[in-house]
Protein backbone atom coordinates (compact mmCIF):
# COMPACT_ATOMS: atom_id res chain seq x y z
CA UNK A 1 0.00 0.00 0.00
CA UNK A 2 3.25 2.22 0.19
CA UNK A 3 2.92 3.28 -3.47
CA UNK A 4 -0.62 5.07 -2.85
CA UNK A 5 0.06 7.10 0.46
CA UNK A 6 0.90 10.63 -0.19
CA UNK A 7 1.61 12.60 2.87
CA UNK A 8 0.16 15.67 3.53
CA UNK A 9 2.54 17.70 4.91
CA UNK A 10 2.72 19.70 7.92
CA UNK A 11 1.26 23.49 7.24
CA UNK A 12 4.56 26.25 8.17
CA UNK A 13 4.34 29.22 10.14
CA UNK A 14 4.44 33.02 8.40
CA UNK A 15 7.97 33.28 9.53
CA UNK A 16 9.14 29.83 7.79
CA UNK A 17 7.16 30.54 4.18
CA UNK A 18 9.05 33.94 4.61
CA UNK A 19 12.57 32.28 4.75
CA UNK A 20 11.57 30.03 1.63
CA UNK A 21 9.74 32.49 -0.40
CA UNK A 22 12.87 34.74 -0.68
CA UNK A 23 15.66 31.61 -0.17
CA UNK A 24 13.72 30.03 -3.43
CA UNK A 25 13.18 33.76 -5.24
CA UNK A 26 17.15 34.38 -4.50
CA UNK A 27 18.37 30.98 -6.11
CA UNK A 28 15.95 31.89 -9.08
CA UNK A 29 16.87 34.85 -9.26
CA UNK A 30 13.14 36.61 -9.36
CA UNK A 31 12.09 39.56 -7.27
CA UNK A 32 9.98 38.98 -3.78
CA UNK A 33 6.14 38.28 -4.88
CA UNK A 34 3.26 40.12 -3.45
CA UNK A 35 0.76 37.56 -3.14
CA UNK A 36 -3.01 37.55 -2.42
CA UNK A 37 -4.24 34.79 0.20
CA UNK A 38 -7.56 33.75 1.48
CA UNK A 39 -7.47 32.66 5.10
CA UNK A 40 -9.77 29.41 6.31
CA UNK A 41 -10.49 28.13 9.55
CA UNK A 42 -8.05 25.82 10.93
CA UNK A 43 -9.82 23.24 12.65
CA UNK A 44 -8.46 20.93 15.74
CA UNK A 45 -9.51 17.70 14.69
CA UNK A 46 -6.98 15.06 12.68
CA UNK A 47 -5.48 15.65 9.63
CA UNK A 48 -7.34 12.56 7.02
CA UNK A 49 -7.73 12.17 3.19
CA UNK A 50 -9.79 9.97 0.83
CA UNK A 51 -8.28 9.03 -1.96
CA UNK A 52 -8.61 6.83 -5.64
CA UNK A 53 -5.39 5.84 -7.22
CA UNK A 54 -6.14 4.46 -11.34
CA UNK A 55 -3.77 0.96 -10.24
CA UNK A 56 -5.89 0.52 -7.05
CA UNK A 57 -9.52 1.88 -8.51
CA UNK A 58 -11.28 1.44 -4.94
CA UNK A 59 -11.16 4.28 -2.60
CA UNK A 60 -8.32 4.66 0.14
CA UNK A 61 -8.47 6.36 3.24
CA UNK A 62 -5.12 8.63 5.04
CA UNK A 63 -4.15 9.74 8.38
CA UNK A 64 -1.28 11.88 8.23
CA UNK A 65 1.56 9.29 8.13
CA UNK A 66 -0.11 5.95 6.87
CA UNK A 67 -2.88 4.09 5.33
CA UNK A 68 -6.06 3.53 7.34
CA UNK A 69 -8.90 0.75 7.00
CA UNK A 70 -11.70 0.21 9.64
CA UNK A 71 -10.11 -2.32 11.10
CA UNK A 72 -6.68 -0.38 11.38
CA UNK A 73 -8.37 2.74 12.05
CA UNK A 74 -7.45 6.54 13.17
CA UNK A 75 -10.34 8.41 15.10
CA UNK A 76 -12.62 6.49 13.00
CA UNK A 77 -12.01 8.15 10.12
CA UNK A 78 -11.57 4.80 7.88
CA UNK A 79 -15.06 3.52 9.61
CA UNK A 80 -16.97 7.09 8.57
CA UNK A 81 -15.47 7.98 5.07
CA UNK A 82 -16.79 4.14 3.81
CA UNK A 83 -20.37 5.15 4.64
CA UNK A 84 -22.62 5.58 1.75
CA UNK A 85 -23.45 9.01 2.25
CA UNK A 86 -20.02 9.90 2.31
CA UNK A 87 -18.96 7.59 -1.04
CA UNK A 88 -21.40 9.39 -2.97
CA UNK A 89 -20.24 12.38 -2.54
CA UNK A 90 -16.54 11.64 -3.37
CA UNK A 91 -17.60 9.49 -6.38
CA UNK A 92 -19.40 13.12 -7.21
CA UNK A 93 -16.12 14.74 -6.65
CA UNK A 94 -14.57 12.02 -8.99
CA UNK A 95 -17.25 12.30 -11.58
CA UNK A 96 -16.50 16.58 -12.02
CA UNK A 97 -13.02 16.36 -11.66
CA UNK A 98 -12.54 13.00 -13.93
CA UNK A 99 -8.98 12.25 -12.72
CA UNK A 100 -7.00 10.12 -14.89
CA UNK A 101 -4.63 8.59 -12.43
CA UNK A 102 -5.41 9.87 -9.13
CA UNK A 103 -7.27 11.86 -6.58
CA UNK A 104 -6.51 12.90 -3.06
CA UNK A 105 -9.07 14.86 -0.85
CA UNK A 106 -7.61 16.66 2.27
CA UNK A 107 -8.89 17.90 5.34
CA UNK A 108 -9.58 18.00 8.50
CA UNK A 109 -11.41 15.36 10.64
CA UNK A 110 -13.35 16.73 13.27
CA UNK A 111 -16.42 16.77 16.25
CA UNK A 112 -17.36 15.07 19.09
CA UNK A 113 -14.65 12.84 20.79
CA UNK A 114 -11.70 13.34 18.07
CA UNK A 115 -10.07 16.95 20.11
CA UNK A 116 -11.19 18.81 23.42
CA UNK A 117 -11.37 22.23 24.38
CA UNK A 118 -12.89 23.94 20.94
CA UNK A 119 -16.01 24.09 19.70
CA UNK A 120 -16.10 21.92 16.63
CA UNK A 121 -16.66 19.25 19.30
CA UNK A 122 -19.93 20.55 19.30
CA UNK A 123 -21.18 18.91 15.47
CA UNK A 124 -21.44 15.21 14.76
CA UNK A 125 -18.36 14.33 13.34
CA UNK A 126 -17.86 15.91 10.14
CA UNK A 127 -14.71 15.53 7.62
CA UNK A 128 -13.43 19.52 6.41
CA UNK A 129 -12.39 19.43 2.80
CA UNK A 130 -9.06 22.36 2.46
CA UNK A 131 -7.16 20.98 -0.24
CA UNK A 132 -7.51 18.56 -3.27
CA UNK A 133 -5.20 17.47 -5.64
CA UNK A 134 -6.33 15.55 -9.22
CA UNK A 135 -3.97 13.99 -11.09
CA UNK A 136 -0.78 15.54 -9.38
CA UNK A 137 -2.32 19.17 -9.98
CA UNK A 138 -3.54 21.62 -6.89
CA UNK A 139 -7.50 22.28 -7.68
CA UNK A 140 -7.83 24.06 -4.61
CA UNK A 141 -9.43 26.48 -7.04
CA UNK A 142 -12.34 24.25 -7.58
CA UNK A 143 -12.57 23.59 -4.08
CA UNK A 144 -13.19 27.32 -3.35
CA UNK A 145 -15.04 28.12 -6.48
CA UNK A 146 -17.21 25.16 -6.47
CA UNK A 147 -17.82 22.36 -3.38
CA UNK A 148 -20.33 23.06 -1.48
CA UNK A 149 -21.44 20.25 0.37
CA UNK A 150 -23.53 19.49 3.42
CA UNK A 151 -22.84 17.30 6.45
CA UNK A 152 -21.04 14.87 6.77
CA UNK A 153 -18.40 16.05 3.86
CA UNK A 154 -18.06 20.48 3.69
CA UNK A 155 -15.68 22.48 2.23
CA UNK A 156 -13.89 24.75 4.53
CA UNK A 157 -14.08 27.50 2.24
CA UNK A 158 -17.86 26.95 2.70
CA UNK A 159 -17.25 29.21 5.96
CA UNK A 160 -16.24 32.80 7.08
CA UNK A 161 -12.70 33.36 4.75
CA UNK A 162 -10.30 35.92 5.53
CA UNK A 163 -8.39 37.51 2.65
CA UNK A 164 -5.16 39.28 3.07
CA UNK A 165 -2.26 40.21 0.76
CA UNK A 166 1.58 39.92 1.32
CA UNK A 167 4.45 42.01 0.05
CA UNK A 168 7.31 39.44 0.84
CA UNK A 169 9.91 42.51 0.44
CA UNK A 170 8.57 44.06 3.45
CA UNK A 171 5.96 42.36 5.38
CA UNK A 172 4.31 45.50 7.11
CA UNK A 173 3.27 46.56 10.78
CA UNK A 174 -0.17 46.54 9.39
CA UNK A 175 0.15 43.31 7.55
CA UNK A 176 0.74 41.54 11.02
CA UNK A 177 -1.81 43.42 12.89
CA UNK A 178 -4.06 42.22 10.35
CA UNK A 179 -3.23 38.49 10.56
CA UNK A 180 -3.16 38.77 14.32
CA UNK A 181 -6.55 40.60 14.28
CA UNK A 182 -8.43 37.70 12.63
CA UNK A 183 -6.66 34.70 14.46
CA UNK A 184 -8.04 36.32 17.59
CA UNK A 185 -11.13 36.36 16.41
CA UNK A 186 -11.19 32.79 15.12
CA UNK A 187 -9.55 32.27 19.20
CA UNK A 188 -12.62 33.67 20.70
CA UNK A 189 -15.36 32.38 18.49
CA UNK A 190 -14.92 29.57 15.60
CA UNK A 191 -16.61 30.93 12.58
CA UNK A 192 -17.40 26.96 11.99
CA UNK A 193 -18.67 25.76 14.98
CA UNK A 194 -20.66 29.08 15.66
CA UNK A 195 -22.02 28.39 11.35
CA UNK A 196 -23.18 25.09 12.14
CA UNK A 197 -24.17 25.05 15.68
CA UNK A 198 -25.84 28.54 15.24
CA UNK A 199 -24.63 30.10 18.25
CA UNK A 200 -22.95 33.19 19.11
CA UNK A 201 -20.61 31.95 21.62
CA UNK A 202 -19.79 28.35 20.26
CA UNK A 203 -16.71 28.03 21.90
CA UNK A 204 -12.49 28.54 20.68
CA UNK A 205 -11.20 27.82 17.49
CA UNK A 206 -7.86 26.77 16.25
CA UNK A 207 -6.53 29.58 13.96
CA UNK A 208 -6.43 30.35 10.37
CA UNK A 209 -4.10 28.66 7.49
CA UNK A 210 -3.65 31.12 4.64
CA UNK A 211 -3.34 30.13 0.95
CA UNK A 212 -2.00 31.45 -2.14
CA UNK A 213 -5.01 32.52 -4.20
CA UNK A 214 -3.91 33.07 -7.81
CA UNK A 215 -2.60 28.93 -8.35
CA UNK A 216 -2.06 29.78 -11.98
CA UNK A 217 1.08 31.77 -11.15
CA UNK A 218 4.46 30.72 -10.06
CA UNK A 219 4.88 33.14 -7.74
CA UNK A 220 2.30 31.33 -5.82
CA UNK A 221 4.26 28.13 -5.12
CA UNK A 222 7.73 27.24 -3.78
CA UNK A 223 9.60 24.37 -3.64
CA UNK A 224 9.63 23.15 -0.15
CA UNK A 225 12.93 20.97 -0.40
CA UNK A 226 10.14 17.48 0.50
CA UNK A 227 10.52 15.89 -3.26
CA UNK A 228 6.92 16.84 -4.17
CA UNK A 229 8.56 19.63 -6.59
CA UNK A 230 6.87 23.24 -6.45
CA UNK A 231 4.02 23.38 -3.70
CA UNK A 232 1.22 26.13 -3.15
CA UNK A 233 2.34 28.69 -0.49
CA UNK A 234 0.20 28.38 2.60
CA UNK A 235 1.16 28.89 6.32
CA UNK A 236 -0.64 28.44 9.57
CA UNK A 237 -1.32 31.20 12.70
CA UNK A 238 -2.48 29.98 15.70
CA UNK A 239 -4.88 31.89 18.38
CA UNK A 240 -3.83 32.36 22.36
CA UNK A 241 -6.14 29.29 23.26
CA UNK A 242 -3.75 27.01 21.46
CA UNK A 243 -0.98 28.63 22.53
CA UNK A 244 -0.92 27.87 26.53
CA UNK A 245 1.50 25.40 28.09
CA UNK A 246 1.40 25.12 32.21
CA UNK A 247 4.17 23.12 32.86
CA UNK A 248 6.13 22.95 36.16
CA UNK A 249 9.16 22.04 35.97
CA UNK A 250 12.08 21.95 38.79
CA UNK A 251 14.26 25.18 39.18
CA UNK A 252 17.78 24.72 38.31
CA UNK A 253 20.27 26.06 40.67
CA UNK A 254 22.62 28.55 38.32
CA UNK A 255 21.76 31.58 37.13
CA UNK A 256 22.76 30.32 33.41
CA UNK A 257 19.86 27.42 33.65
CA UNK A 258 17.40 29.83 35.25
CA UNK A 259 18.22 31.90 32.32
CA UNK A 260 17.44 29.03 30.04
CA UNK A 261 14.63 27.98 31.38
CA UNK A 262 12.86 31.52 31.10
CA UNK A 263 13.53 31.16 27.56
CA UNK A 264 12.28 28.04 26.95
CA UNK A 265 8.94 28.67 29.21
CA UNK A 266 8.31 32.03 26.80
CA UNK A 267 9.15 29.90 23.82
CA UNK A 268 6.79 27.75 24.65
CA UNK A 269 4.27 30.23 25.37
CA UNK A 270 3.27 30.35 21.71
CA UNK A 271 3.17 26.93 21.13
CA UNK A 272 0.59 24.25 21.62
CA UNK A 273 2.31 21.36 23.78
CA UNK A 274 -1.51 19.73 24.47
CA UNK A 275 -2.50 19.99 20.61
CA UNK A 276 0.91 18.21 19.94
CA UNK A 277 0.38 15.71 22.45
CA UNK A 278 -3.19 14.83 21.17
CA UNK A 279 -2.40 14.26 18.02
CA UNK A 280 -0.14 11.67 19.17
CA UNK A 281 -2.46 9.98 20.97
CA UNK A 282 -4.78 10.31 18.10
CA UNK A 283 -2.62 8.59 15.66
CA UNK A 284 -1.36 5.51 17.61
CA UNK A 285 -3.54 4.62 20.29
CA UNK A 286 -7.27 5.42 18.55
CA UNK A 287 -8.19 2.27 18.01
CA UNK A 288 -9.62 -0.32 21.14
CA UNK A 289 -6.83 -2.61 20.26
CA UNK A 290 -4.03 -0.36 21.04
CA UNK A 291 -4.96 0.46 24.46
CA UNK A 292 -2.10 2.59 25.91
CA UNK A 293 0.69 1.03 28.48
CA UNK A 294 2.92 1.87 30.71
CA UNK A 295 6.29 0.30 28.56
CA UNK A 296 4.32 2.96 25.88
CA UNK A 297 5.19 5.83 28.07
CA UNK A 298 8.97 6.36 26.58
CA UNK A 299 8.29 5.88 23.10
CA UNK A 300 4.92 8.43 23.39
CA UNK A 301 7.31 11.24 24.96
CA UNK A 302 9.46 10.33 21.93
CA UNK A 303 7.31 10.80 19.17
CA UNK A 304 5.46 14.29 20.91
CA UNK A 305 9.06 15.88 21.21
CA UNK A 306 9.97 14.69 17.46
CA UNK A 307 6.69 16.27 15.98
CA UNK A 308 7.75 19.32 17.66
CA UNK A 309 11.61 19.44 16.81
CA UNK A 310 9.92 18.93 12.90
CA UNK A 311 8.25 22.44 13.30
CA UNK A 312 10.91 24.01 15.65
CA UNK A 313 14.39 22.55 15.83
CA UNK A 314 15.93 25.83 14.25
CA UNK A 315 14.77 28.12 16.41
CA UNK A 316 15.17 25.85 19.33
CA UNK A 317 18.51 25.11 19.00
CA UNK A 318 19.41 29.34 17.95
CA UNK A 319 17.84 29.84 21.77
CA UNK A 320 20.02 27.13 22.69
CA UNK A 321 17.08 25.86 24.84
CA UNK A 322 16.97 22.07 23.68
CA UNK A 323 17.20 20.69 26.96
CA UNK A 324 14.77 22.85 28.89
CA UNK A 325 12.40 22.63 26.22
CA UNK A 326 12.78 18.70 26.13
CA UNK A 327 12.30 18.51 29.95
CA UNK A 328 8.88 20.59 29.76
CA UNK A 329 7.72 18.93 26.49
CA UNK A 330 8.58 15.04 28.02
CA UNK A 331 6.91 16.16 31.59
CA UNK A 332 3.47 17.00 30.07
CA UNK A 333 3.53 14.16 27.87
CA UNK A 334 4.63 11.61 30.68
CA UNK A 335 1.75 13.31 32.82
CA UNK A 336 -1.32 13.08 29.61
CA UNK A 337 -0.11 9.29 28.84
CA UNK A 338 -0.54 8.42 32.57
CA UNK A 339 -3.87 9.17 33.04
CA UNK A 340 -4.74 7.84 29.99
CA UNK A 341 -3.42 4.69 31.06
CA UNK A 342 -5.10 4.86 34.77
CA UNK A 343 -8.48 5.29 33.22
CA UNK A 344 -8.49 2.05 31.47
Amino acid sequence: MSNIFKKWNKTPTLKDIVKLVRKNCDYLGHEYPRLSFLGTVKLHGTNSCIAWTKDKEAWHYQSRNRVITPMHDNAGFASFASKVDVQEIVEDIKFMLDPQESLYIYGEFAGKGIQQSVGINGIDKSFFVFHVESDGEDVTQWLHDTMRYDPPLYSIYSFKVFPLVIDFKDIDTKTLFDINSDVNSVDQICPVAAQLLDMEDAGHGEGIVYTAVNLLSSDSKVDDGTGNGPQTIRFKAKGESHSNVKAKVKRPQTEQELLNLDNAEKFLHDLSVDYYIEQQFTEHFSQPALEPENKDIAPFIKFVFADILSEHKEDIERLGITREVSKIINRQSAIFLKRKINRL
